[in-house]
């Protein structure tokens, strides 16, 4: 190095060298500092990426369960060695669940097939012995017969009148119509109601049902299907505010949403990003489902849902939701950060702790439940178990938070925790309530798994018929109510209820069944017009 480099230090005093050597130590402690900070940050972002990397390839965290010994994972942080050397212990595993038998009515039709050769005597093939004859071993098939159709043929009173005809040249005919836009339709509400089931509860999309009916002789367009769903959708509002007051009238409404495309939305729309809204209102007895279609997940939009309500409402950690009153949080969704980062890496045992106590609570629940059949001792009991989870995990929560950056998924998850740590432990004041809203995520799933099939809808109007329709199918079905029986009994029923007694009847518990074994009586009594030679032509009524 050169000397000319040292010259001013010769010739400056002592306290200027102490004040330029402190200055060269700042500035070494902020490059250190800032090199610090970017290898943090790179540390930060290769957890994130391996994390995002991985997770596509492992199954979800509901589908994900820990077989570890409690105790040992919240003792003291074990070394790579005796992580890598960890015993699973012996754990309880449920026993599987024999397959339900097939059954079909006795007064089901029988085709008797006989496999019989022209040989009267048989020989037995080890002795040769002549073999005796016994009962036939009888083996029971199950055959398809193609779907059949029948002529509905519905006689309506008409009447003309000759005045009318005599002053004006035309006749005035009036017909005593229950309802002109369904019964003049070629369809009628079992059709409806099946072609409702196969898209709703079967993700079957409109054009491939409009393929299957073009196979079997019949021409219906997918629009026209849309019409008749859209139709009768006209004639069930009065039904869908049955469910509203049901709804607000439940102790206890889990919620839950998920996107929906729509083509033509109104013009100008600020956002194209739509959705669909879930509701789910449990009691005592019954539970009861409806989705919405909603433009946004606005705050304001969310609220109006619940703004008159005043029991506890479930949601996820959608911001949305946070000024709701009565406000419970899903520890599901809470405790999925750490179990992402457990499969991610096995050896985590930080985020093992957290999914160790939080498992406490889902287990607390289930024995509660089993335990306590009053109300009040139930409520008392949970509680108190569920109180001292509370505390260790906030414990927990307090002892690591300063062990990881804000942003590192598990500084993440934790915070996810101090954010909506009221709302999380405020389910225990519910009876109604569990410590996870599975219920709203498991109404709106078989909507997501249609949407797979049918991709969008082409108006507001459509997604608003599919809301309720779906809230139909998966409210029968939470309620043990045959979703096809259910459907086609509404459909059927709706033209002719005019108050609101008559639309409670309309509800899945108070549905007549006799009134459907009647439906299906009629249907199977169906009988070919011996005397018609020309096939029918069906084109309605106008």
């Amino acid at each position: 190095m050169s000397k000319d480099l040292f010259v001013p230090q010769k010739y400056m005093d002592r306290s200027a060298l102490e004040a330029a050597l402190s200055a060269a130590l700042e500035k070494q402690e902020d490059t250190q500092k800032r090199l610090d900070e970017a290898l943090l940050e790179i540390a930060l972002l290769k957890d994130m990426l391996r994390l995002k990397s991985r997770l596509a390839f492992i199954p979800s965290t509901e589908q994900f369960s820990l077989l570890f010994d409690e105790s040992e994972v919240l003792s003291e942080d074990l070394t790579d060695e005796q992580e890598a050397m960890i015993e699973i212990p012996a754990h309880e595993r449920r026993k599987q669940k024999k397959h339900d038998l097939t059954t079909l009515p006795a007064d089901t039709p029988v085709q008797e097939v006989y496999h019989y050769d022209d040989e009267q005597q048989k020989f037995c093939d080890r002795c040769a012995s002549a073999l005796v004859a016994k009962e036939d071993r009888v083996v029971y098939q199950v055959e398809v017969v193609p779907k059949s159709y029948t002529i509905l043929a519905h006689h309506y009173r008409s009447w003309v009148c000759s005045s009318c005809e005599a002053d004006e040249g035309e006749q005035n005919i009036i017909t005593e119509w229950e309802n002109k836009e369904t019964d003049t339709l070629i369809a009628s509400s079992s059709l409806v109601a099946e072609c409702a089931v196969r898209k709703y509860a079967d993700g079957l999309p409109l054009y491939r049902q409009e393929a299957i009916f073009r196979r079997e002789g019949l021409q219906f367009s997918r629009q026209t299907i849309s019409n008749w769903l859209l139709t009768y959708m006209g004639l069930l509002t009065p039904l869908r505010r049955q469910f509203e007051k049901h709804i607000q009238s439940s102790p206890l409404i889990n919620q839950d949403e998920t996107p929906v495309k729509v083509i033509h939305l109104p013009e100008p729309e600020a956002s194209k990003s739509t959705f669909m809204f879930v509701q789910v209102g449990t009691d005592d007895e019954r539970s009861l489902v409806l989705y919405s279609y909603i433009r946004n997940r606005k705050k304001d939009t969310l609220a109006s849902f619940t703004k008159d309500f005043r029991g506890y409402v479930m949601t996820d950690g959608l911001k949305g939701y946070l000024g709701i009153e009565h406000h419970l949080n899903c520890w599901v969704h809470a405790q999925r950060g750490f179990k992402n980062i457990v499969k991610v890496n096995k050896k985590a045992s930080g985020a093992l702790k957290y999914i160790s106590l939080i498992n406490r609570l889902f287990q607390i629940e289930k024995d509660a439940r089993r335990l306590y059949a009053d109300r009040d001792q139930f409520l008392t009991e949970r509680r108190k178990l569920a109180s001292a989870v509370f505390e260790d995990l906030r414990r927990l929560m307090d002892e690591t938070r300063a062990q990881y950056a804000s942003r590192s998924p598990m500084g993440t998850a934790i915070t996810y925790l101090y954010t909506y740590w009221d709302s999380l432990i405020r389910y225990v004041e519910c009876f109604e309530a569990t410590p996870e809203n599975n219920i709203a995520e498991n109404a709106i799933r078989p909507f997501v798994l249609g949407r797979k099939a049918w991709l969008f809808s082409n108006t507001e109007s459509g997604a608003e018929a599919s809301a309720f329709y779906y809230s139909m199918v998966e409210t029968a079905k939470l309620n043990g109510v045959n979703v096809a029986d259910y459907l086609w009994y509404c459909l059927d029923e709706a033209p002719r209820c005019k108050t609101d007694s008559d639309w409670e009847k309309l509800l899945p518990w108070n549905m007549d069944t006799i009134k459907i074994a009647e439906l299906k009586k009629r249907r199977a009594s169906a009988l070919p017009d011996a005397m018609r030679t020309e096939p029918y032509v069906l084109r309605g009524a106008h």
